[in-house]
C-alpha cells in the first residue's frame, strides 16, 4: 500500500492552489487508502468547501462567509431546520437570518446565471475548436423541467396549488422550475438558471410565464450572453418535458438552430393522411396498430422496437415522430432535425433525466426539505443556496472520481470534520491573489 506521506506531500499546499490534475494525482496515489480513513474524510471536506466557494465568488466578511458554509452544509450535519443547525454549532439562531437576508434572492439568482454562463463559454470554446469525436463525446444538452415539494403554510406567498408529478394530484406546495446543460451523457452538468414560480396573479398585469415562455425567455438570456464572447447555442440539443414543448419553443428552436427533442402530448391534433384531426392518443393507437410489423430494433438497444415517420401536428407543423416501446409502454419522441438518428433521440430524450436527478438530490440529500422559512425573501434565497450546493458537490464528486452519494454520506458520518475545516478556513485568506480580480468582477 502506498504511504499517505506520498499523498501529503500533494496536498501540503493551500487549498485554494489545488488543481484539477493534483486531485487526479491524489485519487491515483491513494488507490488502496480506505475512503473513510480520517485523512481521506479531511481531504473530501477541503475539496467540498473549495467548490462550494469555486461557485458563489463573492465577497463577504469572515463571520458570514463561515455562517453561509453552515447554512449550505447543514443537510450533512443532520440538521433539519435553522433551529438545529443553531444548537449543532452553538450559534445564534438570529445571526443565521441575518446573513440569510444579507443578500437580495436576486443578487444569488445573478451569481447563479454568470457562473452557468462562464461555464458553458468556457465548454462552447472548447468544442468550436475541438475534432468530431470530443463534439460528439461532449455535446451539449440543454435541458428543462421543473419540481413541486409538498409544503404547509404560506412560504412567503410562493406556496399554491400545483400538479406533484410525483403524487399525480394537485396539492399545495413550492414549484421551482430549473435549466440545465448536461455535457456528453451527464458525467457533468452546469447549473443555467433557477426560477421559483409565483401563484396565479388574482388581480391586474401580466399574467406569470408559462413553461414555454419562461424556457424562450431563458434561452434568449443565454444566447445573448454567449454572443457577447463570439459563441452560440446554435448545434446544440435542446431536451425538455412535453409541457415545455409549446409551439413558441419550437419555432425559438428552429431560429436558433437547436436541435429540440421531446414528447407529444396526448390532447394534441394530428392529421391523419390528409383526411381529418385525430387527438395525438388516438392517432398513434392507429399507427401502432396498422404498423406493427414495421417495428424495428433499435441499434445498441436490442429490446426497444421502435417506429418512425413524418406527421403533421397542429402545434408544431410537420415534424419526425418516433415511437419506442420503453419498459412496457410506448413513448412518442418528436424532433425538428429529420436527420436526426433513433437512436441520437432515444439518448438525448435519456439526458432530461439528469435534471431529475438533480431535483431528487435537493429532496433527498441537499436540504430542500428543511426549508421552513415564511418570509419570502429567505426562502428563495435557501433555494437558490440549495442549488448551488448541488452544483458544487457535483463538481467535487466528478473531480474526486466518487458518486455523490457516496461523497455525501461519507461526510454525513463525519459532520464534526467539516465544521472543524469551516472553522479553520475561516480563519485564513480563502482565495489566492490570481483569482482576486476575477471574484472583483463576478462581485461588480
Amino acid at each position: 500500500m502506498i504511504e499517505l506521506k506520498e499523498i501529503e506531500i500533494i496536498v501540503q499546499k493551500r487549498i485554494g492552489s489545488v488543481q484539477k490534475r493534483d486531485l487526479q494525482s491524489i485519487i491515483l496515489l491513494s488507490g488502496k487508502v480506505n475512503q473513510g480513513d480520517p485523512f481521506m474524510i479531511s481531504l473530501y471536506s477541503e475539496a467540498l468547501l473549495q467548490a462550494i466557494l469555486k461557485v458563489i465568488r463573492c465577497r463577504i466578511s469572515m463571520r458570514d462567509r463561515r455562517l453561509l458554509l453552515l447554512i449550505i452544509l447543514s443537510p450533512m450535519m443532520s440538521a433539519r431546520s435553522l433551529k438545529d443547525l443553531s444548537e449543532t454549532c452553538m450559534i445564534g439562531k438570529n445571526s443565521l437570518y441575518t446573513v440569510l437576508d444579507s443578500r437580495l434572492p436576486s443578487s444569488w439568482l445573478s451569481g447563479i446565471q454568470r457562473e452557468g454562463i462562464s461555464r458553458l463559454s468556457s465548454h462552447v470554446q472548447r468544442l468550436k475548436h475541438a475534432d468530431s469525436s470530443v463534439r460528439s463525446r461532449e455535446c451539449i444538452t440543454l435541458c428543462a423541467d421543473d419540481s413541486t415539494r409538498t409544503v404547509c403554510g404560506d412560504f412567503g406567498g410562493l406556496a399554491h396549488p400545483c400538479y406533484s408529478g410525483a403524487e399525480k394530484r394537485a396539492v399545495k406546495g413550492l414549484r421551482t422550475r430549473a435549466l440545465i446543460a448536461v455535457i456528453g451523457e451527464g458525467r457533468k452538468h452546469i447549473i443555467l438558471d433557477v426560477h421559483v414560480v409565483p401563484p396565479k396573479s388574482s388581480g391586474p398585469g401580466r399574467p406569470r410565464h408559462s413553461e414555454g415562455e419562461w424556457l424562450v425567455a431563458s434561452l434568449k438570456r443565454i444566447e445573448s450572453q454567449l454572443n457577447d464572447y463570439g459563441l452560440s447555442i446554435k448545434g446544440c440539443y435542446l431536451s425538455v418535458d412535453s409541457s415545455y414543448a409549446a409551439g413558441c419553443v419550437l419555432r425559438y428552436a428552429d431560429d436558433a438552430g437547436l436541435k429540440l427533442v421531446s414528447e407529444v402530448k396526448g390532447s394534441l391534433k394530428t392529421y391523419w393522411q390528409n383526411i381529418l384531426w385525430l387527438p395525438a392518443n388516438l392517432y398513434f393507437f392507429v399507427i401502432e396498430t396498422l404498423y406493427q410489423k414495421k417495428f424495428r430494433l433499435l441499434t445498441g438497444e436490442f429490446d426497444t422496437p421502435y417506429y418512425r415517420h413524418k406527421t403533421r401536428i397542429q402545434v408544431y407543423g410537420e415534424v419526425l415522430v418516433v415511437l419506442m416501446h420503453i419498459g412496457g409502454e410506448t413513448k412518442r419522441f418528436f424532433t425538428n432535425d429529420d436527420n436526426m438518428k433513433s437512436l441520437t433521440i432515444r439518448r438525448i430524450a435519456r439526458r432530461r433525466w439528469q435534471l431529475e436527478q438533480v431535483f431528487w438530490n435537493l429532496k433527498q440529500l441537499l436540504g430542500l426539505p428543511g426549508i421552513h422559512n415564511q418570509r419570502k425573501n429567505r426562502v428563495l434565497v435557501r433555494i437558490y443556496l440549495c442549488f448551488i450546493f448541488a452544483q458544487a458537490i457535483k463538481d467535487c464528486s466528478g473531480d474526486l472520481d466518487i458518486t455523490m452519494r457516496k461523497l455525501h454520506k461519507i461526510l454525513e458520518r463525519n459532520p464534526q470534520v467539516l465544521i472543524e475545516q469551516i472553522n479553520c478556513w475561516c480563519a485564513s485568506v480563502l482565495y489566492d491573489p490570481a483569482n482576486e480580480s476575477s471574484i472583483q468582477e463576478l462581485a461588480a
